[in-house]
């Protein structure tokens, strides 16, 4: 389940804009119900995206379909082949700047946060990280860093991420997401 998405640096999004799916106040109040009672758990179940004609609403939905390809596909790509980006283009600095994006989801009662950036065709940063609530406060542990020097991708991982990584982490390239070649080469924790 998405709870929330941002992006910036994408079409007609130049700075970050989230769209955020979580429930307001301490995450009981809902504002709607079903049968008298609040709907969904940790996020609304039902989002409405609204604006004027051409305020990005499209590019939001876009980018959310643009990084979903990204992590799928982006180990797939031949070597060499930058990754394909879209850059706000209304003023001389943005076609400079790193696309970025990040979101938040629960999967098997577990909440991770992913983000990542691209410039010029490569992945620049990456980091995937797992919240869990203990019975009084909430931890995070980061699962996987990564952060591109040149053409060589260093990325740190968890002992928590448990099989053999070092294959994975050698085969990543800089046009490739980790997460992307880590589904690719079925590594289990991460899938």
């Amino acid at each position: 389940m998405l709870l929330s998405f941002s992006v910036e640096n994408y079409l007609s999004i130049r700075d970050r804009q989230t769209l955020d799916l979580r429930r307001v106040g301490d995450g009981t109040v809902s504002r709607l119900a079903i049968d008298g009672e609040p709907a969904g758990a940790v996020a609304t179940p039902v989002a409405v995206i609204c604006g004027a004609n051409a305020s990005g609403k499209s590019n939001l939905l876009d980018a959310m379909d643009y990084v979903q390809w990204l992590v799928r596909n982006s180990a797939r790509r031949e070597a060499g082949d930058p990754l394909p980006t879209r850059p706000f283009l209304l003023d001389a600095e943005s076609k400079d700047r790193p696309f970025a994006c990040s979101f938040r989801f629960m999967t098997a009662g577990r909440e991770f946060s992913y983000a990542f950036s691209l410039h010029n065709g490569r992945v620049t940063g990456e980091e995937l990280r797992e919240t869990t609530q203990g019975t009084v406060r909430r931890s995070t542990r980061t699962l996987f860093s990564r952060q591109t020097d040149g053409n060589t991708a260093n990325v740190t991982t968890s002992e928590a991420l448990r099989g053999p990584k070092k294959a994975i982490i050698a085969a990543t390239r800089p046009n490739s997401l980790f997460l992307s070649k880590a589904a690719q080469e079925n590594f289990a924790p991460l899938l």
